[in-house]
């Protein structure tokens, strides 16, 4: 028990080391996973509770939106055919909806990829085929349609950029 007279330190107990235990450093990283660095938290993965009370991700994936069978029937609703307005809702659906996943999967924002005129010129394209073969797309729907034809045509534009850093940070640390 100290007292405030005393002016000699409490007696230290052995660290760790005498203990004979081991020494685990707090953030101890892992080998690089693609582009994003792992890490260990004291000595241990944080489980999905925890983690989302201390490490919340900043981009929620589609918290903003509705569900893809929402939209879909919402799409299929539009006067997209005869009206701007309409397809350009459908379209900025569509983009929201691909922006958030890519931003999630792999941390890139569609104008990253492409400019808005090369975005409009392949949509616009996508409506011409769409309405030239209406009978054999429409089971999907064009919400469907546009979806599954610029998402791969983005995903190459991804995979693009990922090389590119990839090899720019390949040639720096060397």
């Amino acid at each position: 028990m100290r007292h405030d007279d005393d002016d000699t330190e409490p007696a230290a107990g052995p660290n760790d080391e005498e203990r004979g235990y081991a020494v685990v450093p707090c953030w101890t990283p892992l080998a690089r996973s693609s582009s994003l660095v792992s890490c260990v938290i004291c000595g241990g993965d944080m489980d999905d509770d925890l983690r989302q009370k201390f490490a919340p991700r900043r981009n929620k994936p589609y918290a903003h939106l509705r569900g893809f069978n929402e939209e879909v029937e919402w799409a299929d609703t539009l006067s997209w055919r005869d009206n701007d307005l309409d397809f350009h809702q459908l379209t900025r659906s569509i983009l929201d909806r691909l922006d958030s996943a890519y931003r999630e999967r792999w941390g890139l924002r569609l104008d990253q990829l492409a400019t808005s005129e090369e975005i409009q010129k392949v949509l616009a394209t996508c409506r011409t085929w769409y309405q030239e073969e209406e009978q054999l797309f429409q089971a999907g729907g064009i919400y469907v349609f546009l979806h599954v034809n610029l998402d791969p045509w983005l995903g190459g534009k991804a995979c693009d950029v990922l090389d590119r850093r990839r090899e720019e940070g390949q040639t720096t640390g060397s």
